[in-house]
């Protein structure tokens, strides 16, 4: 099908039959129910949180694991949950999963994949290898063999990142799609003593059965991620749409689905009435830093920010009831 994209319908004979529009349409039905094979790494003992969470998004077949979830999406279900999942740390797409026991035979499988779906010319790559109890077993010496096989040079700051895995000489290669951890999310650049990461706190709500309609509080607030994700929750804002992607340059990638779920991932922000939300803490410093925090999220004009002792916390008469997180 990707033939179409390189042949011109003026250089076919009159009487081929060919349809540019249904084409077009055939295409784009293509992508959209093209079976990605994914893996979503995630916070240990939240994984059926984060499976939950996916399958909300677009994810299908969902296994959980220890420490990921197993899934198939689409490329629409792909994008969103790249942009809008709060729970996951970083999505791969499973390229190959064979039985190899010896370098030259590893060497030739992976020169025989289509890499030139996901890389470019100038794309620099590095390789991220782990074995277990496989005959091959230097990890080192396995991410060589995938570098020559992919021509490629390994560099510190390389654009993309190939995940190799051996396992009872059993060997899955991955190809990262978000780069950066997906739980930092750019806001919390001033922590304290014990920073909570902000997928464990959104996996914690979740789990709680918080809803973006009911009063929270938060005493004892450290950093205030979880007062933070709270308030970005309920504006509706899609955790990760102001990030760059490595996926977003591959030569496979269909451009213009990626760029309307972009839109609507940004379009989905909305300042709706705010539930009440009560960050609190008795030492000054945290406060300061929650504030700061919360300034650099967009969301410090939807938190009540205040240093108190959460012994002496009291509900406001107006409250209806509510839920308390501590840490």
């Amino acid at each position: 099908m990707d033939a179409l994209f390189f042949r011109s319908p003026n250089t076919l004979p009159n009487n081929s039959g060919f349809k540019p529009k249904l084409c077009i349409l055939a295409l784009l039905a293509y992508y959209v129910a093209m079976k990605l094979s994914c893996f979503a790494a995630t916070p240990l003992g939240l994984e059926h949180i984060s499976a939950a969470e996916l399958t909300e998004l677009g994810a299908r077949n969902t296994i959980t694991s220890h420490g990921g979830v197993t899934f198939d999406c689409s490329w629409d279900g792909l994008f969103r949950i790249q942009l809008r999942a709060r729970t996951i740390t970083r999505v791969l797409l499973r390229v190959a999963d064979f039985s190899v026991r010896y370098f030259n035979e590893l060497e030739r499988r992976v020169a025989n994949l289509p890499w030139s779906r996901y890389l470019t010319d100038d794309t620099t790559v590095r390789v991220q290898a782990s074995s277990h109890r496989s005959r091959l077993l230097h990890t080192g010496k396995i991410a060589e063999t995938i570098l020559s096989a992919i021509k490629r040079v390994a560099t510190d700051d390389a654009q993309q990142t190939i995940f190799v895995r051996m396992d009872n000489d059993r060997c899955t290669i991955s190809i990262d799609l978000s780069g950066e951890r997906l739980d930092r999310r750019g806001y919390r650049l001033e922590s304290g003593k014990a920073p909570l990461r902000e997928t464990i706190a959104v996996g914690l709500l979740r789990w709680s059965g918080w809803k973006p309609t009911a009063p929270l509080c938060v005493p004892m607030c450290g950093s205030g991620t979880w007062a933070i994700e709270a308030a970005l929750i309920a504006q509706r804002t899609a955790a990760n749409s102001e990030r760059a992607f490595p996926f977003s340059t591959w030569p496979c990638l269909p451009q213009a689905r990626w760029h309307k779920a972009h839109s609507t991932a940004q379009g989905l922000h909305t300042h709706v009435e705010m539930p009440a939300i009560l960050a609190s803490d008795v030492n000054a410093s945290a406060i300061g830093i929650t504030q700061r925090n919360a300034e650099r999220a967009g969301v410090a004009a939807c938190m009540d920010v205040q240093q108190a002792d959460f012994r002496k916390l009291r509900p406001e008469a107006s409250h209806e009831t509510g839920w308390i997180l501590c840490n």
